[in-house]
C-alpha cells in the first residue's frame, strides 16, 4: 500500500500557503480533499479490518466447536464481489472482506497497515498473529484466538448421599483485537478498547512526489481468498494459513439394507442405521404397519446410529411398511420400508448334480429374493469350494469348483441359504471317481439290495411265472439308479431271492442285506460279477442259485471256504466261484453238493471231489467241456443227474456204486424209480463199438454225448428207456443197432410200442415200422442225412418215453435239427400235434405235409403272426372232407394259406361229427342291457360245442340257462339292471371233450380242476366288449360236458390299487349235470370268485396251517386290490375285517364270528360264517360277501362318485338279514357236496393272457 502523507505535515504546508498574498489555494484545496478521502477510505479500512478480525474470530470458533458452514454469500460492490457472508449451523453469520488493491501513493512514503492473523499451535490451540508473529500480552504470553471450557469439577467424596461437586468455572474466553486509527496512528486493543497499544503510523511523511506506488499486495484484509467445494470451505489468510471448515450436512438416515426389506414370516431381524445431520442429537421412531412390530434401539444418548429391531408376523403382503421418523431439533424428515416375504426356489430335479471325475466347475442356479450364501459340509470342503460371482438380482448363479477325484465316487449335501438361515435349498452333488463307486458290503439295508450294472442303467429284475412276479419275499417299493449304484427297495425286511429274480449279465456287482436267508432257483445266475458277499443269515441256495456266472472269481462274508471258491452252509455246498481255475480240489467238510453247483465252464480239466462226501445232487457238471476224468470217493452213497453234455470225458474212477468195471460210464441204480440208468459214457474212451451191460434199464439224456468215434451199439435186453434223442446228442456215426428189441434192419429200437431210438448214419427216408403207437421226445431229431417221414396211422400221440402215454410235446420236437427233412406225412389217428408243429428252425427246406387226421389236431403258436411268412415251399394236404373243418379251425387258421384239401383213399373209417361251417362263429348276441349306472359287462361262451349245435339251439340254450341262474342269488338279483349280459358263438371242431381240438382248448385236469385257452376266450370276448372294459370283465366258459368240476382264473388288474377287487376273470365249469348244482358252480365260481373276488370258505384238515408268505401274498391282495373281503388272519372279534357287522345288533341272527378254516387251509385263518355259497355252495352269500358284491357293483356302475354307506347298504340288506337263526349259522354240508379247485392266481395282466 501506497504510504500517505500525515495530518501534521498537511497542516504545515496550510500555514506556509496562507501567509503568501501571491498564493493560489486551488491546489491546495485538492489535496486537502484528497486527504479527506484518504482519512475516510482508512476509516472504512479500519471498520473492515475489526469485521474480518471478529469474523476470523468466528471461523476459529466454529473449527473448535465442531460447527458447519450452511452457506457462502458472495457480497458485491459495484458489480464486484468485495467479500463473502458465511452463514453456519450453530454460529451468527459472519462477513468477511477481500483486500482491495491499495491506491496509488504520491508525494512520500506509503503509510504502514498491520496484518493480523492466526495460527495454530503445537497445542492444538488457534492463537493471534500480528504481522506474521505472535501477539503478546503484557507478560509475553500468545493471545488465544479462541476460548478453551474449563475441566469439571472434581466429584465430592462419597458421603451419606453425598452432593456431586459444583462444575469448575468455565476459562476464559479468546481475546478479540480491535484496531483503531488515531492521530494517524494504529492502535490496537486486546482487553476490548480498555487499553490501547500504538503500533505504526497509519499516514505517510510529507516528501517530494513519489513515484507510483505498486498495487498493494492483498489489498487491505488479512483474508487472501475463499473457496469451497461439495464437502468444505476453506479459508486462506494472507500468510499462508488455510482454515478448512466442513459444510453442513442436511438431515437423513441411512440403512444398513435396502429400502425393500425380505423376511420370512415369523422371522426377526436387525437394521442398522446412521443419522447424518449437522447438530449433536438426532431422535428416531417407528410406525408399524399390518403384521409387522418393531422398535428403535439406538448405540447411545446422540441417537446418531442404532438399530431398528423388526419381527414379522404370519403374513407379509403389499401392506407390510415400517415409517421411519427423524428428528435433530431443527427438522424433521420421513423413510418407509416395506417388506417382502422371501422365496428360495430350485427348479424341479436340479437339486440334484452330478459331476465327472475330472471335476471342474458346478452351476448351481435358483430363483431368490435374499442373498444367499453356501454352506459345504466340513467333510466336503477338500474338494468343493465356491467360486466368487457377483449376485443377480433375481435367477441367481453360485459356481461351485470340484477338484478331480482319482478315488472312489463320493457326494455331499450342498445348502444355500439366506443369510439368516430362514431360507434353505439343499443340492445334493455328486461326483463320479476312477475307482467307481464305494459300498461297504456288510452295511447294506435290510429291505435293499444295491448293484452295479456293465451300461449304468438300471436292471429289469425279472417279474414272472418263474417266481409268481415276486422277485423278493416281500414287494418292490422302488428301483433307481444313480451315483452309479441300483438301489432296489422293498417295503420290508428281505429273507428271499426268489427264482432268477437277479438273473442277467447285465449285473457287474451285486450287494446283498445280511437279512438274505435263502437265494431260490438261480436267484443270482447268468451274471458278469467277479465277486459276490455271502449275508450273515444265509441258510439256503436254491438250485443254480449262482449258475453260470463265468467270471466269478470269490465269495466273501460268512459259509465260504478258506480259499473263497466255495460257499457252504451246514455241510451243503451250494456255490462255486470257477473263474481262472484249470483244475481244482474241493475243500473237506462238503457231505452234499446242491443241484447245479458245478455248471457250464469250459476250462477245469479235473475236479477232486473230497472223502466225507455223500451225495452229489442234479445237474452238476452240467457242460463241464474241458473235463477229462473224474472220480467218484468211497464216502458217496447218492449221485443224481450229473455230467451232461460232458464230451471230454476219458474215463471214470472210484467208487464201484456208480462207476462202470471198464471204467467207460457211471451209472445208478434205481434212478428216479425207473431201475438201474446208465448216467454218462466217457466221449472220448475212444470206442467204435459198445455193448452196452445187461441189467442197464434205461439210458439218460446226454448219455452218449458226442461218442464221435462210436458205429454199432448192443442195447440189452433189460432195456427199457431212451431218454429222448438227446441221449446221443452229436453221436450221428452209429451205423448199426444191435439187441433183442431192434428191428430187422438194425435200425430201430421198439419197447412196448414206444420207439425209442433210430441209428442216425445213412438214413434218408423213414417209416415209422408195424407196432409203433408213440413217439418218444426227439426220436426223429438230429438225423442229418433224413429227407422224408411217414408216420404211420398206428401212432396215436407223441408220447413220454418213460410211461408211454400222450405228452403234449410238439411235433416239431420230434422232428427238429434235420436240415434236409423235405415231406411229411402225419398219422390219421394223431391228435394233439402242440405247438408250432413244424418247427421253425428248417422252415426254407419243408416242402409238404400229408395231414391225414379228418379230425383236425389241436396246436398252437408262439408267434402265429409271422407263421404266414414263415414257409415259403409248404403244403399242407388234409383229407378233403374235412377241409372246412381245417380252415374254420381257430387253431388252424394261421396256416389257412398253407391247407389244400386232398382225397386220400386209405383213411380209416371215422363216425365222429367234424364241423365245416363256422360262419357263426364270433358273432354276438345282447342278451340284457344296463339300464342303471355306466354297465358292468358279463360275457358268456361255450366250449367244445360243434356248428350243428350252435344251428339247432343247442348253444343258444345253454347261454341262456347261464345268464338266467346269474342273478338268482342276493346282491345279483337286486341290482341286475347295472349288467351288460353278453354271449358269444364258438364252434368247436367236435362236440364235447373225446378228441380234445375245442375252440377254447377246454381240459380237464386232477381232481376238479379245469381250464382252457384264456387268451382265445379273452379274444372272443373282445368281439363284444373294448379293451379297456376288459379290465373289469367277468368271463364265463361252459364246458359242453356232463362232469362235476369248476376253476376260476383271475388276473391282476391293470391299474395298480383298488378297493372294489378290480381286474377281469375267467370262470368254467360244465354245464352238464343237474340244475341246483349247475346254479351252485355258477354262484360259487363266476359269481363269488370271478366278480366279487371272494375267497374260498372251505378247508382240508391235512392242509394244516396256512403258510406265512401265503399269508402275506394274500393281505396284500387285500389291500392293494380289495380282493378275499371275506377271510381274515385274527380270530380277535373287535379287529377282524367284518367286526361292524358283528357288533350291530341288526345282524344278530346271522351267526357271524370267527371260524377257523378258509382258503382251503385248516388253521390261521378264518372265515365269517359256519356255511355260505363260498363254503359248501349254499346258504346264500355271508353278509360280509354281500357287502363286497354291492361295494364292487357300485362302483363299477358309477366310478369315484360313488362313496359307500353302512347304513345305505344295511338299509338294503334288511331283505337278506334273518329273523331266527339262519343257514348260516349251521354246519350243513350237502351229500353230494364236492368241493371245486381253489381259484388260480395268474400272476399277470390279461392282456399277457396265453
Amino acid at each position: 500500500m501506497r504510504k500517505t502523507l500525515s495530518f501534521i505535515a498537511l497542516a504545515m504546508m496550510l500555514l506556509l500557503v496562507g501567509c503568501s498574498k501571491e498564493y493560489d489555494d486551488s491546489a491546495l484545496m485538492g489535496r486537502v480533499d484528497n486527504l479527506e478521502n484518504r482519512v475516510l477510505k482508512l476509516e472504512q479500512l479500519c471498520n473492515q479490518m475489526n469485521t474480518n478480525i471478529s469474523s476470523l474470530q468466528t471461523i476459529v470458533t466454529a473449527l473448535q466447536k465442531n460447527d458447519y458452514v450452511t452457506g457462502v454469500t458472495p457480497v458485491t460492490e459495484n458489480g464486484v464481489t468485495i467479500g463473502y457472508t458465511i452463514t453456519f449451523a450453530k454460529a451468527e453469520a459472519i462477513t468477511i472482506y477481500h483486500g482491495k488493491n491499495g491506491v496509488d501513493g504520491k508525494d512520500g512514503a506509503d503509510g504502514y497497515t498491520p496484518v493480523i492473523g492466526v495460527k495454530q499451535d503445537s497445542d492444538g490451540i488457534y492463537y493471534w498473529t500480528l504481522d506474521g508473529e505472535w501477539m503478546t500480552d503484557e507478560n509475553g504470553n500468545k493471545i488465544k484466538a479462541v476460548g478453551i471450557d474449563g475441566k469439571d469439577g472434581v466429584d465430592g467424596k462419597d458421603g451419606e448421599d453425598g452432593v456431586d461437586g459444583k462444575d469448575g468455572v468455565d476459562g476464559k474466553d479468546g481475546i478479540t483485537p480491535i484496531l483503531k486509527i488515531e492521530n494517524d496512528y494504529w492502535y490496537i486493543s486486546y482487553d476490548n478498547g480498555v487499553t490501547w497499544t500504538q503500533l505504526g503510523k497509519a499516514t505517510g511523511e510529507d516528501g517530494k512526489d513519489g513515484t507510483d506506488g505498486k498495487d498493494g499486495e492483498n489489498g487491505d484484509s488479512f483474508f487472501s481468498e475463499v473457496t469451497e467445494d461439495e464437502e468444505n470451505v476453506y479459508f486462506t489468510l494472507v500468510d499462508g494459513t488455510i482454515i478448512t471448515l466442513p459444510k453442513a450436512q442436511p438431515l437423513s438416515i441411512a440403512f444398513n439394507d435396502a429400502d425393500l426389506v425380505v423376511m420370512s414370516p415369523n422371522s426377526t431381524r436387525s437394521i442398522g442405521y446412521t443419522v447424518t445431520t449437522s447438530v449433536e442429537t438426532a431422535t428416531v421412531e417407528v410406525v408399524s404397519s399390518a403384521d409387522i412390530k418393531a422398535k428403535v434401539v439406538a448405540d447411545d444418548e446422540s441417537g446418531l446410529t442404532g438399530k431398528i429391531e423388526i419381527k414379522t408376523g404370519a403374513t407379509i403382503d403389499e401392506y407390510s411398511k415400517l415409517i421411519v421418523l427423524v428428528s435433530d431439533g431443527y427438522k424433521v424428515i420421513m423413510r418407509s420400508i416395506t417388506f417382502e416375504e422371501a422365496g428360495l426356489q430350485v427348479e424341479e430335479d436340479a437339486a440334484q448334480k452330478s459331476a465327472t471325475a475330472e471335476g471342474g466347475e458346478m452351476t448351481l442356479e435358483f430363483l431368490s429374493n435374499v442373498t444367499c450364501e453356501v454352506v459345504i459340509p466340513e467333510d466336503a470342503q477338500s474338494w468343493i469350494s465356491v467360486v466368487p460371482a457377483t449376485r443377480a438380482m433375481e435367477k441367481q448363479t453360485i459356481t461351485l469348483l470340484l477338484e478331480p477325484n482319482t478315488g472312489y465316487y463320493r457326494s455331499a449335501t450342498i445348502t444355500v441359504q439366506s443369510p439368516d438361515g430362514t431360507l434353505k435349498l439343499e443340492y445334493q452333488v455328486e461326483q463320479e471317481g476312477d475307482l467307481g463307486v464305494e459300498i461297504d458290503p456288510t452295511a447294506i439295508p435290510d429291505n435293499e439290495i444295491w448293484y452295479k450294472s456293465s451300461d449304468g442303467c438300471p436292471i429289469n429284475i425279472e417279474q414272472s411265472e418263474y417266481n409268481g412276479n415276486r422277485p423278493f419275499n416281500v414287494p418292490i417299493i422302488s428301483h433307481t439308479y444313480s451315483k452309479g449304484v441300483g438301489v432296489i427297495k422293498c417295503s420290508g425286511i428281505i429273507t428271499t431271492v426268489n427264482r432268477y429274480a437277479l438273473s442277467n449279465p447285465s449285473f457287474t456287482e451285486i450287494y446283498l442285506p445280511n437279512s438274505i436267508e435263502r437265494l431260490e432257483e438261480g436267484a443270482i445266475s447268468n451274471t458278469s460279477i467277479q465277486s459276490i458277499r455271502i449275508p450273515n443269515n444265509f441258510q439256503f441256495g436254491g438250485e443254480r442259485c449262482f449258475g453260470n456266472n463265468p467270471n466269478l472269481k470269490e465269495f466273501t462274508g460268512n459259509h465260504t471256504s478258506n480259499d473263497n471258491r466255495c460257499v457252504i452252509f451246514s455241510g451243503v455246498m451250494y456255490g462255486f466261484a470257477p473263474n481262472g481255475l484249470t483244475s481244482y480240489e474241493l475243500p473237506n467238510g462238503i457231505t452234499t453238493i446242491y443241484n447245479s453247483v458245478f455248471s457250464h465252464n469250459s476250462s477245469i480239466t479235473s475236479i477232486i471231489l473230497p472223502d466225507g462226501l455223500k451225495e452229489i445232487l442234479n445237474d452238476n457238471f452240467h457242460e463241464y467241456t474241458a473235463l477229462e476224468t473224474l472220480t467218484i470217493p468211497e464216502s458217496v452213497e447218492n449221485i443224481e443227474d450229473i455230467l451232461r453234455r460232458c464230451n471230454n470225458i476219458k474215463a471214470f474212477y472210484g467208487n464201484p456204486r456208480f462207476v462202470s468195471e471198464d471204467n467207460a460210464f457211471l451209472y445208478k441204480d434205481n434212478f428216479n424209480g425207473y431201475g438201474k440208468w446208465m448216467i454218462h459214457f466217457a466221449s472220448k474212451a475212444g470206442y467204435t463199438e459198445y455193448t452196452i451191460p445187461e441189467g442197464i434199464e434205461g439210458i439218460n439224456t446226454d448219455c452218449f454225448c458226442y461218442v464221435e468215434t462210436l458205429k454199432e451199439l448192443t442195447f440189452p435186453s433189460s432195456i427199457k428207456y431212451v431218454y429222448s434223442a438227446d441221449a446221443f446228442m452229436g453221436t450221428y456215426n452209429i451205423e448199426k443197432i444191435y439187441g433183442p428189441n431192434v428191428t430187422d434192419d438194425n435200425r430201430s429200437l421198439i419197447i412196448n410200442g414206444s420207439l425209442l431210438y433210430v441209428a442216425p448214419k445213412g438214413l434218408t427216408a423213414y417209416v415209422t415200422p408195424n407196432g409203433v403207437t408213440n413217439l418218444s421226445y426227439e426220436v426223429l431229431s438230429q438225423k442229418p442225412e433224413l429227407e422224408s417221414v411217414v408216420i404211420s396211422d398206428d401212432v396215436v400221440a407223441v408220447g413220454d418215453a418213460l410211461s408211454c402215454r400222450p405228452y403234449d410235446i410238439p411235433l416239431g420236437y420230434i422232428l427238429w435239427h434235420n436240415p434236409n427233412l423235405k415231406i411229411v406225412t402225419i398219422s390219421a389217428n394223431i391228435r394233439i400235434l402242440g405247438m408250432d408243429p413244424f418247427g421253425l428252425e428248417y422252415k426254407d427246406n419243408l416242402e409238404t405235409v400229408y395231414l391225414r387226421a379228418p379230425i383236425p389236431p389241436v396246436i398252437g403258436h408262439n408267434q402265429p403272426e409271422i407263421i404266414p411268412s414263415l414257409f415259403p415251399n409248404l403244403t399242407i394236404f388234409v383229407p378233403e372232407q374235412s377241409l372246412q373243418a381245417y380252415l374254420g379251425s381257430p387253431d388252424w387258421a394261421p396256416y389257412r394259406g398253407y391247407i389244400k384239401g386232398y382225397n386220400y383213399t386209405d383213411l380209416p373209417e371215422n363216425d365222429t361229427y367234424i364241423s365245416s361251417d363256422y360262419s357263426q362263429d364270433g358273432t354276438i348276441t345282447t342278451l340284457q342291457t344296463a339300464t342303471q349306472g355306466n354297465g358292468i359287462d358279463i360275457v358268456l361262451m361255450g366250449d367244445a360245442y360243434s356248428d350243428r349245435q350252435i344251428a339247432d339251439g343247442t348253444y343258444k340254450a345253454d347261454m341262456e340257462n347261464l345268464y338266467n341262474n346269474l342273478f338268482t342269488e342276493e346282491p345279483y338279483k337286486s341290482f341286475k339292471d347295472y349288467f351288460n349280459v353278453y354271449y358269444v358263438n364258438v364252434v368247436s371242431a367236435t362236440e364235447g371233450y373225446e378228441y380234445g381240438n375245442t375252440a377254447l382248448d377246454g381240459y380237464f385236469g386232477g381232481g376238479t380242476l379245469v381250464g382252457g385257452n384264456d387268451d382265445a376266450a379273452f379274444d372272443y370276448a373282445l368281439k363284444a366288449i373294448s379293451e379297456e372294459r376288459m379290465d373289469e370283465a367277468l368271463l364265463i366258459v361252459a364246458m359242453n360236458s356232463d362232469n362235476y368240476a369248476g376253476t376260476c382264473y383271475m388276473y391282476y388288474p391293470t391299474d395298480a390299487t383298488s378297493t372294489y377287487g378290480s381286474g377281469p376273470s375267467v370262470a368254467y365249469f360244465p354245464k352238464g349235470g343237474d340244475a341246483e348244482t349247475f346254479a351252485q358252480l355258477l354262484h360259487h365260481e363266476a359269481c363269488g370268485h370271478g366278480f366279487a373276488k371272494l375267497a374260498d370258505e372251505y378247508a382240508y384238515e391235512d392242509m394244516g396251517e396256512v403258510p406265512s408268505d401265503y399269508v402275506t401274498q394274500t393281505k396284500e391282495q387285500q389291500a392293494n386290490w380289495g380282493w378275499w373281503k371275506n377271510v381274515d388272519f385274527t380270530d380277535n372279534l373287535n379287529t377282524i375285517r367284518w367286526s361292524k357287522f358283528i357288533n350291530d345288533t341288526r345282524y344278530a341272527n346271522d351267526g357271524l364270528g370267527a371260524y377257523e378254516g378258509g382258503l382251503t387251509y385248516w388253521t390261521g385263518v378264518w372265515r365269517p360264517t359256519e356255511n355260505s355259497i363260498m363254503r359248501y355252495n349254499t346258504g346264500g352269500f355271508n353278509a360280509p360277501s354281500r357287502e363286497a358284491i354291492y361295494y364292487r357293483i357300485h362302483k363299477l356302475a358309477f366310478g369315484d362318485d360313488w362313496e359307500y354307506d353302512y347304513e345305505d347298504f344295511v338299509e338294503y340288506d334288511a331283505i337278506n338279514r334273518k329273523a331266527a337263526a339262519s343257514a348260516r349259522t349251521k354246519s350243513y354240508k350237502p351229500s353230494n357236496y364236492k368241493p371245486t379247485h381253489p381259484p388260480v392266481i395268474m400272476n399277470k395282466s390279461w392282456k399277457d393272457a396265453e
